[in-house]
């Protein structure tokens, strides 16, 4: 049992005291329940995506490396090597929309190079716009 007179912890990643029951701050606590609800989200992607293991056939990294080769900078920035080949319309809406045609996935008219940080970006006003509609229904 602790004394009341005990001093708090200290947080494992920094100099801050670390909240009560607790090994981390405040501040690196919340980065950890992020962490925590991405790793979530991509267990659900893992198991639930249809497309998702597409991404680990040969075919897919064979029709990526003739995308990367195509575009060997950035399509948005044009300043950074091209490290993702990614879908310009999303892949789900591109598969629905042509009749959930898996071979679809693989059409290279859809995809471009991006560096990691475009595609991220991309990737994140994405899903904000997803979500937003879906706020609004």
């Amino acid at each position: 049992m602790r004394s009341m007179f005990a001093p708090n912890k200290m947080c494992r990643d920094c100099y801050k005291p670390a909240l009560v029951g607790n090994n981390h701050c405040q501040g690196h606590q919340t980065n950890n329940n992020d962490l925590d609800r991405s790793r979530t989200s991509d267990k659900w992607r893992r198991e639930h995506d249809p497309l998702r293991p597409l991404y680990s056939q040969a075919r897919w990294r064979g029709v990526r490396a003739r995308v990367l080769f195509n575009f060997p900078l950035c399509y948005d920035c044009g300043n950074k090597a091209s490290t993702v080949a990614d879908h310009v319309i999303p892949a789900h809406k591109w598969v629905a929309d042509h009749g959930n045609d898996i071979e679809s996935f693989y059409r290279e008219d859809n995809l471009v190079g991006r560096c990691t940080r475009c595609h991220d970006l991309k990737t994140r006003k994405e899903q904000a716009a997803a979500a937003r509609s879906i706020a609004q229904n």
